[in-house]
């Protein structure tokens, strides 16, 4: 075994070297992938994405946000991106020390030059270096041989498994190596952050970053990953289904109601600038802090954190009560038999499932009292009713083991209840993300070689709100149904679902048996992310190549066929 561990440290210190001395000549590579493709630069993209950023200098994000929403300019002008996809773009007008945006019906100049884009080259070298580290480490984590005893094996007794071969230790920091090389240095990845260049480089180090949390078993992580990505870039919105499909299907349910947790304080505590300020009139510059919805929150958040704590004094067991036999005496001769510190003790322990539905009531009244006077929507009310009761009897069952993951879905809830609730900006989404699935109404957008354009060369299909078929009215609780006519970018929407549920009940499938072909399963709904539903840009196809760089540790070779 010696001679095996001294072999290992070998290959892993030679694998250290190689990657950091390829790390190197990768930011030359990518310092020369902006020259190579100078002439190719989208500028008219890249000069909307720097003028937006000048504009959030001037105006500030959220105001940004809101006047959009509320004077859409002209479709040139037209703000369609992310909110943190705006900020880092304010960061790179910033570091080029615009004070002001030019005036709006005016693109500002942007050059053709390293120098003008050094803030937004190297922002997409490091986010790239963060993505192949991320592939580096989940190869790694996959391809690793499993030891040790099994509890159970095939007769009931434990189940010793085989030692590894030498290459099945060598394997996993080869493989990861190669995964980093493949990320790092993919043309995809090059066209995407120094060709074109555009944001949708940032996309799969988020999702790599997040399965790799996730294979470590920090779900709530991965989820706050995926959140804080669908930020930058809204296309996660269309793979994150698969974060909660996955563990069900695995018999792994809590998983995915912490993924989902995760994801949601993440995405709502970015919009938070919007969800706890007011802005009563357009023409002001400064907003105002909710405090009453800072205050309901803070309230709620304390309630949620004393109730395992409340619990546990009124379930102290009653250390002085006296034993049975000698409470059956009186105490005194002039003391009733009826009035023992006996009885006292036991109407005590009555009264605590009374003292417990008190208190639950009680901190449900406090997590819902503004909704109960504001919110209109019946569905809207119930929805909040349910959710505080399901957080306040688990944070009490579960203790603050609990707690942890209940206080911040409890803050997940309130902060979007502050839109019914308080009136609280929706630009952020509207303009950020529902935008964008309208600004390009097109079966497939650019040069896409997908079954949106397919359908459209091929059979003519140009419409992708043309009705296809009609679903039958149904009755629902006596009352008559509506037909429900399905369109074109409904029913490829329909298309992909099916083919993410499968993606999905392959992910969970290697998921239970440990198998690398995990990485596969998990990574191939990018690929169908591209190629089914409308409106899929040509780039995106860039998602699944820069995803399949951690394919080289699945079985069967499937991963040299990238190479």
């Amino acid at each position: 075994m010696l001679h095996r561990r001294i072999l290992l440290a070998v290959v892993v210190a030679a694998s250290l070297a190689t990657l950091f001395a390829g790390t190197r000549y990768g930011f030359a590579v990518r310092r020369g992938a902006w020259d190579y493709f100078a002439a190719g630069h989208f500028k008219y993209d890249i000069g909307r994405n720097y003028h937006f950023g000048t504009l959030a200098l001037r105006d500030g994000l959220l105001n940004l946000y809101d006047d959009q929403q509320a004077n859409p300019p002209q479709e040139r002008y037209r703000l369609n991106y992310s909110p943190l996809r705006t900020v880092v773009f304010s960061w790179w007008a910033a570091a080029n020390g615009e004070p002001a945006a030019t005036p709006l019906d005016q693109m500002p100049q942007w050059r053709n030059n390293w120098e003008f884009n050094r803030f937004l080259n190297q922002f997409n070298i490091w986010i790239a270096l963060a993505g192949a580290v991320a592939a580096a480490l989940l190869t790694f984590l996959w391809t690793r041989p499993r030891e040790g005893i099994l509890p159970v094996g095939d007769k009931g007794g434990p189940l010793q498994m085989p030692v590894p071969t030498v290459w099945q230790m060598l394997w996993p920091p080869i493989a990861a190596t190669i995964a980093f090389f493949a990320f790092f240095y993919d043309p995809a990845g090059l066209i995407l952050a120094h060709g074109w260049p555009s944001p949708n480089a940032w996309v799969i180090p988020f999702f790599l970053w997040a399965v790799v949390l996730i294979s470590l078993r920090c779900w709530f992580l991965g989820g706050v990953i995926i959140g804080i990505g669908a930020m930058f870039q809204g296309q996660h919105l269309l793979v994150a289904p698969l974060f909660v499909l996955w563990p069900v299907m695995a018999g792994q349910p809590m998983r995915a109601i912490r993924w989902v947790i995760g994801f949601l304080i993440a995405f709502l505590a970015v919009a938070s600038g919007w969800l706890l300020t007011l802005r009563p009139d357009a023409t002001m510059t400064v907003r105002q802090i909710n405090f009453a919805a800072i205050a309901w929150i803070i309230t709620s958040s304390i309630v949620l954190i004393l109730l395992p704590l409340i619990r546990r004094w009124i379930s102290r067991p009653c250390h002085d009560a006296p034993l049975a036999a000698e409470a059956l005496s009186p105490i005194s001769p002039d003391e009733p038999m009826t009035t023992t510190r006996f009885g006292q003790r036991q109407w005590k322990q009555h009264l605590r499932p009374a003292a417990a539905w008190l208190i639950g009531l009680c901190g449900l009244a406090i997590m819902l009292w503004p909704v109960a006077s504001r919110v209109e929507s019946p569905i809207l009310s119930f929805a909040a009713i349910g959710v505080s009761i399901a957080l306040i009897a688990w944070s009490w069952r579960g203790g603050y083991s609990a707690v942890r993951f209940a206080l911040p879905a409890l803050v997940a809830m309130q902060l979007l209840l502050c839109i019914p609730v308080y009136g609280a900006s929706t630009s952020w989404w509207e303009v950020g993300f529902m935008y964008g699935t309208e600004r390009h109404p097109d079966m497939a957008v650019g040069t896409a070689n997908n079954l949106g354009a397919i359908l459209k060369q091929s059979y003519g299909f140009d419409d992708i709100h043309e009705v296809m078929f009609t679903i039958p009215p149904v009755p629902i609780f006596g009352r008559p149904g509506e037909p429900l006519a399905v369109e074109m970018r409904v029913l490829l929407g329909m298309i992909y679902l099916l083919g993410l549920l499968v993606a999905s009940a392959a992910t969970a499938l290697q998921w239970r048996r440990r198998d690398p072909n995990f990485l596969l399963a998990v990574t191939s709904v990018w690929m169908l992310m591209a190629l089914l539903p409308a409106q899929m840009h040509e780039r995106y196809l860039g998602f699944a190549a820069l995803a399949g760089a951690v394919w080289i540790g699945a079985r069967g070779g499937a991963g040299w066929l990238l190479l």
